[in-house]
């Protein structure tokens, strides 16, 4: 019965379509110019954010969530790509598949992504010859969950041209409402510092002051935000975890037509180069070379000599953690590995590893590592001291101009 209603609607969908591509194909150029200045302004309207669109697709906390839907346009290829959070519902496990099919201009076309059993969302990816010049539109298609078979018709899906150039770096971070002004001031000005190109925010419940205090920051560009207010539970373990997965993947894959790299971590996590201070792009050429496609960094626990961060919102408010909490504990006391991922990757993104990467390394401490300054106690004191005083100074400045509408 469903099969025989989808070749119904497939062929409805192919009949409306002849007759769109008929009146299109008379009107003149000047009605065409004019189309496509209405497409470009509908793209830059809508396309700004879409979370608000996309969360009125489905029910909330009860059904699979439909994070996203977007397209690129690469060589005369369009690509939509799909992420669909299903790590929220109690069922997980049989609505975890990626058995979807889409439809566009009257036309099946099938998901291309494999289906990875450890994964907490559906990761699908449908690939379309299309020769119109569809970049900066927005088009419809028709999604369908064949697995519960169930039809979403008519989603919105936003098409974008691949730049020619892709920028180095950018950072990709989740934030909420246990992140502090001071915590997230001395976090961006301490990557900027270290010269990435962007840092992007998930942006949950956080600080009401978040948009005045980063104000500048946001109108020059190097915060690009992404709102991602999802309803959430606690079902699989803590809150976090019910979308953690879906919003590391969707940055990765939303944002690696955009940079060579992008780097996964948390505020209280500060990654940085022995051997490149001050370019944190710079440490990875030696593995970029190697055509790695994910680093995983080491991660060492910052704190003063007795285990703790005593006084620490003061201390990130000055910024002098790296002066005030020197001593560390060893990789293995602390493990919490954190991601660098290459734009060649096609895996899963974990929070602390991936699932068939290409190529996979786990970076010398010389050039990469990790500052960890978790909030509260750890087991056990510190056994390593670590001087990187080297940073306060000009960390210091740049908390600064993070308030100065020129940084």
């Amino acid at each position: 019965m469903f099969r025989r209603l989808l070749i119904l609607y497939i062929l409805y969908l192919s009949i409306s379509l002849y007759w769109k591509k008929h009146s299109l194909s008379t009107q003149n150029p000047l009605s065409q110019d004019k189309l496509f200045l209405k497409r470009t302004t509908i793209f830059s309207q809508f396309c700004q954010d879409t979370t608000d669109y996309f969360m009125t697709l489905t029910n909330g906390i009860e059904e699979e969530q439909i994070i996203d839907l977007f397209g690129v346009v690469e060589h005369n290829t369009l690509i939509i790509e799909g992420f669909i959070n299903v790590w929220h519902l109690k069922d997980c496990s049989n609505h975890t598949h990626v058995n979807y099919t889409l439809v566009y201009q009257g036309k099946q076309y099938f998901n291309s992504r494999p289906f990875i059993p450890q994964a907490q969302h559906n990761h699908i990816r449908f690939v379309i010859h299309e020769k119109q010049s569809l970049w900066n539109s927005v088009i419809r298609v028709d999604l369908i969950n064949n697995h519960l078979k169930h039809v979403y018709p008519g989603i919105k899906v936003c098409v974008r041209a691949v730049p020619p150039v892709k920028q180095n770096m950018a950072v990709c971070v989740y934030a909420a409402k246990q992140n502090s002004i001071n915590e997230m001031r001395n976090w961006f000005a301490f990557f900027l510092m270290l010269r990435v190109d962007h840092i992007i925010v998930y942006v949950t419940d956080v600080n009401p002051s978040f948009y005045t205090e980063f104000k500048h920051i946001i109108e020059n560009g190097f915060l690009i935000l992404k709102q991602f207010n999802w309803p959430r539970n606690g079902i699989h373990g803590l809150i976090i975890h019910s979308n953690q997965e879906v919003q590391v993947n969707h940055c990765f894959y939303f944002y690696r037509y955009q940079f060579k790299s992008i780097l996964f971590c948390d505020f209280d996590e500060f990654v940085f180069s022995e051997k490149y201070p001050f370019d944190l792009f710079s440490a990875t050429h030696i593995y970029r070379n190697k055509n790695v496609s994910s680093i995983q960094i080491p991660s060492q626990y910052a704190s003063d000599k007795d285990g703790d961060e005593k006084n620490r919102e003061e201390v990130l408010g000055n910024g002098t953690q790296f002066d005030v909490y020197p001593y560390r504990y060893t990789f293995k006391e602390t493990r919490r590995e954190k991601l660098i991922i290459f734009d060649i990757f096609d895996g899963l993104v974990r929070i602390h590893d991936t699932i068939q990467s290409r190529l996979n390394a786990y970076a010398d401490p010389i050039y990469l590592r990790i500052a960890h300054f978790r909030r509260g106690l750890r087991n056990g004191k510190p056994s390593l001291y670590s001087n990187h005083s080297y940073y306060t100074q000009q960390l210091r400045k740049t908390i600064q101009k993070i308030h100065s509408p020129v940084c």
